[in-house]
């Protein structure tokens, strides 16, 4: 197989303006990358520490120039340049800054900041951002490492920095020589032109309808010019997409807003544009879910919006997007604010779409560098790239690697190079041609290696740009094909499905020896599933129509590059086994006398009427069957299949070969019975003899003639016995009469037809004979009993068999009678549901129920009557109501119990608990607490079920002073009641008041000096207890005024029933007695002598004495105020 393939190569561009302005990035904490080789490796050395905006620039053969921060510039060598610090940048801005070269001078570079509104630990605004300036850097000075011109700043935030956003960004414009940087600010966007004569200073002011409510988020350029991408990230942000015009800097006021549901989404902060501008990408953080989203927009879309395709969202931090020289996307995703990650992700190919983007984890290992938010923005066109295609697709295969097949033809040609070029070819580093294209005719393994391209170029600007690229070629084995034989399969299970295991029923055969290690064989339903090598069938395929044909294709393939493969087709069809059932009822027959004796078991079988059993469903014309008389299928049976006759008697078993018409290779054997059934054994006659006792004497009464059945069947429970009116029939099995009740009336002779289990019968002949008797109408037996089970509801066990004998003797002497009973007169007549004599029966209807009483002769079975003989009454249980309990107080008179609700006239019997019978009355004086039960008889001797009421112990509360303890003279007066001495009562206790409100806790405090009373209360209202306690204390001051209020000082809490003595004395401040005073008294009034002392501190002892002769002696002061 020989094609002309044309190779997609995108080239790094080096010369007057080129990728190598991009090869150095230094970002982050101490991150940094070197695009020189074309792949991008870890930069060491860096001296920047930023958490966002960051810039770097390098000159046109990717050596570094400087980098910055926004607020310091380093040198090449990572030192700081001179005048280099306190730029109006700020780390914290999203891109702080960026840098643009001079055109007309490529000595000078401009550096343009954009600062943040900074904010204190509360979040307040401590000092807005400087907005937009520009920073002069020449590589002249300080011996070539470059310098910030002094003085060089210019302000262009056009008197409104306070609202500038954190957005910067630059391309080159449509003219020569020039540069546009935009930025942004409120709802206006920013642009100044660079030329040859330096920056102007004349602001391009273009206004649209949307205002950012936040400063933060990129902004981007796309590499041709044509596109601006804004995201705001706030709450309420959103991702914006204009039109720009790189002819005259103005922005459309045409945004289409691409992201805007933050809760789903997140809030909008990277974006980046891929090379060739066909699809944006934007990066997005949700504070609540921390989750980093990566979305991608498609711009060849008409409907941009609906193209959101979500490529990513994973645990992480915001952060920047930003493309690279070698086509690649670089995101970075900080696990928070303050931290970085080690790891860069990539977008290996920015421009496919959805998926086929390739996004990848951890893609760029920083070493000891760590990203943080930001990465270093870059003039978006000088990231243009140039493409070489293949004629064919639009694949771009710079520094990649091309895959083809030996023999092949090649073509390398670049494309969209304007102006003058000159080529150079290079294989494996020695140059072989300077034609813009290259052709590899009848490829080799010889030519595999790296072909390298260097096309220099004079665009319409003059400026000399050099393009370069490199491919990989590498040379495979194509396979060579083996047609696969066709799949014809039997199925197995008549769905008309089956899954083929198509590699393992056809690899083999299509590699034909090719090694499983080389290549690899790939099935596709159609051809041009094949030669596109998409839709490959999985591990099992499963033919579309069930028991049909289809034709499939087999691709053979190097496993190392699949475009060498070669196919073939190849059908499968499936055919339709035969699904006869698991197991062939056998074919049977009752014997008879047509063939033979009715006791031979032989007879003629028509073996055709299993056929459609035999095919289960399926198509006769599909199949077909042949009989055999062996296993082996020797011995086929040929001649009439309707007439066979078995040479086995009784049975004999038949082989069956079921055969596909259309594939012989599909065949299922099976085997039957051959089965000639026995016809019953029976007695063949029998008079029936009944009693005519259904209340009219005329020779008429009710058979059950299935009493007739263990005669006729000899005993044997497996047959089954019909009844009929004639003998055709019973012989045709039509018109069975009812056998219980059937009235000798209709007929005095019927036909039983006696049926085995296989549907074999005889006939026999029953005669009907009834004889008249009688049964004494006016006699019945009643039976009562009390109610005697665990409930009171008219209903118990009766013993039926000892009353038999009282109504056996109402007939004559001598006889073997047998007494049978029944719930009514149906049952009783036909003797159905006889109530079994052995096991008590229960009455089913409360109280009262009669019971039908049937008597016949155990000789001739002759009946002597049945009737409603037998009364039982069920006497019922005595029932009242007694209380469960009551509260016996032990300081109180004996106390009453009654019983109450009784339902008739009853005598009764009372106990006490230790089984001593204390009273006969329906009530019952209690003089101790204790368990009493009682049981009631009522006049027929029927107890009542014993109930108990508890009489429980409580007595009132005994309190005395030694149960109480007073805490007093403090500031927290306090009394507890000892509960161990109260009593068995429930006690509960009232300070004061013996009607107001008691409590559980025994305890009381802050209470207030003087004489109190506690009352102890039992709660089953056996009783208050009340004692009076003793709270001293003493006035801290008192008024000697005559209101009424304070006008004499004591003690409180003193009383005779507490101390038998209470002394006081009272001293002025320097110790002269002013009085004595009895305690008992109603305290000093102030005076001496008559006299009125001043208002002024005294003090006083106090000695007490209380009832056991225990001393407490008191001193303190108190003041007598006087107004």
């Amino acid at each position: 197989m020989k094609n002309l393939i044309y190779i997609l190569l995108l080239f790094a561009t080096i010369g007057a303006l080129a990728q190598g302005e991009a090869n150095f990035w230094y970002f982050g904490s101490q991150g940094g990358l070197n695009f020189n080789n074309g792949t991008a490796t870890v930069a060491l050395g860096s001296s920047i520490n930023t958490n966002e905006g960051c810039a770097s620039f390098s000159n046109a053969s990717g050596n570094l120039l400087f980098y910055t921060d926004g607020i310091k510039v380093w040198n090449k060598n990572h030192a700081v340049m001179p005048n280099g610090t306190n730029l109006l940048g700020n780390p914290s801005s999203s891109q702080s800054a960026i840098i643009v070269p001079h055109p007309g001078n490529s000595n000078l570079f401009y550096i343009f900041t954009v600062g943040a509104n900074e904010y204190n630990s509360d979040g307040v605004l401590t000092r807005v951002t400087d907005g937009l300036n520009s920073y002069t850097v020449d590589m002249r000075l300080n011996f070539g490492l470059g310098d910030v011109v002094l003085n060089s700043r210019i302000d262009l935030s056009i008197g409104q920095n306070a609202q500038w956003t954190e957005k910067v960004t630059s391309v080159k414009g449509a003219e020569c020589n020039t540069f546009w940087v935009i930025s942004l600010v409120n709802n206006t966007f920013i642009s100044y032109k660079i030329d040859e004569t330096g920056l102007i200073n004349s602001a391009i002011i273009s206004t649209v309808n949307f205002y950012p409510n936040d400063l933060r988020g990129y902004l981007k350029v796309s590499p041709d010019g044509k596109k601006l991408a804004s995201a705001t990230q706030s709450n309420q942000g959103n991702l914006l997409l204009y039109s720009f015009d790189d002819t005259n800097g103005k922005v459309s006021n045409d945004g289409q807003i691409l992201i805007s549901n933050i809760q789903q989404d997140g809030q909008p902060y990277g974006v980046e544009f891929s090379p060739r501008t066909s699809k944006l990408y934007c990066s997005t953080y949700n504070y609540t879910t921390q989750i980093n989203k990566l979305f991608q927009f498609d711009l060849e879309n008409p409907n941009i919006g609906s193209s959101k395709f979500l490529v990513k969202a994973k645990s992480g931090f915001r952060g920047a997007l930003q493309l690279a020289p070698n086509g690649k996307i670089y995101a970075t995703v900080p696990p928070d604010y303050d931290h970085g990650t080690q790891f860069l992700d990539a977008v290996n190919l920015p421009d496919e779409l959805g998926i086929n983007c390739n996004y990848q984890e951890n893609a760029m290992d920083l070493g000891s560098g760590r990203a943080m938010q930001g990465l270093p923005p870059f003039i978006a066109s000088i990231l243009l790239p140039v493409e070489i295609t293949d004629g064919i697709t639009t694949q771009n295969l710079n520094n990649t690697t091309a895959k083809r097949c030996l023999a092949e033809n090649y073509q390398l040609t670049p494309i969209n190079i304007s102006g003058t070029s000159t080529y150079k070819w290079a294989f494996n580093g020695l140059q072989i041609s300077t034609s813009a294209s290259l052709n590899l005719n009848n490829l080799a393994f010889s030519d595999a290696g790296i072909y390298k391209l260097e096309v220099e170029n004079i665009d319409a600007c003059g400026f000399r740009i050099v393009y370069k690229g490199e491919v990989k070629l590498e040379v495979y084995t194509p396979p060579t094909i083996t047609r696969s034989t066709n799949i014809l399969q039997c199925d197995d299970n008549t769905d008309g499905y089956v899954a083929f295991d198509l590699h393992s029923l056809r690899d083999a055969e299509i590699l034909n020896l090719q090694s499983a290690t080389v290549f690899e064989v790939v099935y596709f339903k159609n051809q041009a599933d094949a030669d596109a090598n998409t839709n490959p069938i999985p591990n099992l395929y499963t033919n579309s129509v069930p028991f049909g044909t289809n034709t499939l294709f087999a691709r053979i393939q190097n496993i190392q590059n699949p475009i060498c493969y070669e196919t073939a087709s190849f059908t499968v069809q499936v055919f339709e086994s035969p699904k006869p059932p698991a197991t062939i009822s056998n074919l049977a027959l009752c014997d008879s006398n047509l063939t033979g004796t009715d006791t031979d078991g032989i007879e003629k079988f028509n073996l055709k009427s299993k056929e459609t059993e035999i095919l289960n469903g399926q198509s006769a014309t599909k199949f077909t069957i042949t009989y055999f008389r062996d296993p082996a299928l020797t011995d086929q049976i040929i001649g009439n299949l309707t007439s066979f006759q078995n040479t086995t008697a009784n049975l004999q078993p038949i082989y069956v070969k079921i055969v596909n018409n259309s594939n012989p290779t599909c065949v299922v054997t099976k085997s039957f019975n051959l089965e000639v059934f026995a016809l019953p054994v029976i007695n063949s006659t029998f008079i029936f003899k009944q009693c005519d006792e259904d209340g009219v004497v005329d020779g008429f009464t009710d058979f059950n003639l299935n009493e007739a059945n263990a005669y006729l069947t000899l005993g044997a429970t497996s047959l089954f016995v019909t009844y009929h009116l004639s003998l055709s029939e019973a012989n045709s099995g039509a018109n069975i009469v009812t056998a219980s009740p059937f009235s000798n009336a209709t007929q005095s002779t019927v036909f039983a037809r006696i049926s085995n289990t296989n549907g074999c019968f005889r006939v026999t002949p029953v005669n009907l004979l009834v004889s008249s008797t009688s049964f004494d109408e006016s006699y019945l037996k009643t039976a009562s009993a009390c109610d005697n089970d665990g409930e009171i509801d008219g209903f118990r066990l009766f013993n039926l068999a000892e009353n038999s004998n009282e109504i056996m003797a109402q007939f004559p002497t001598g006889q073997n009678l047998s007494v049978s009973y029944y719930q009514n007169l149906s049952d009783a007549q036909l003797e159905e549901n006889e109530i079994s004599q052995t096991q008590s029966f229960r009455n089913e209807t409360a109280f009262s129920q009669t019971l039908y009483v049937r008597v016949e002769s155990d000789d001739n079975g002759a009946c002597f009557g049945f009737g409603p003989h037998l009364k039982l009454v069920v006497e019922p249980r005595p029932d009242f109501d007694l209380d469960e309990s009551i509260i016996y107080c032990l300081n109180l008179p004996p106390f009453t119990v009654s019983t109450f609700n009784a339902q008739g006239n009853y005598t009764y019997e009372w106990k006490n608990e230790n089984g001593t019978v204390v009273g006969n009355n329906p009530f019952l004086e209690i003089f101790a607490a204790g368990d009493y039960s009682v049981i009631a008889t009522s006049a027929e001797g029927c107890e009542s079920f014993s109930k108990t009421i508890k009489a429980i112990p409580s007595v009132i509360a005994t309190i005395s002073q030694n149960d109480i303890t007073v805490v007093d003279d403090s500031a927290n007066n306090s009394i507890t009641i000892n509960t161990n001495n109260l009593g068995i009562g429930d006690y509960e206790f009232s300070f004061n008041d013996p009607n107001g409100t008691y409590q559980e806790e025994p305890y009381f405090e802050n209470v207030i000096p003087g004489i109190h009373t506690i009352y102890v209360q039992d709660k089953n209202n056996c009783g208050i207890a009340p004692i009076e306690v003793s709270v001293i204390g003493y006035q801290k001051f008192f008024t000697p005024n005559n209101d009424g209020q304070n006008d004499t000082w004591n003690v409180l809490g003193v009383s005779e029933n507490f101390y038998q003595s209470a002394t006081v004395y009272i001293f002025d401040r320097f110790g002269k007695l002013i009085t004595k005073i009895d305690l008992y008294s109603d305290g000093w009034n102030g005076l001496l002598n008559g006299q009125i002392l001043p208002s002024t501190d005294y003090w006083f002892s106090v000695e007490l004495v209380d009832l056991k002769g225990n001393i407490r002696v008191k001193k303190g002061h108190f003041s007598l105020i006087r107004r």
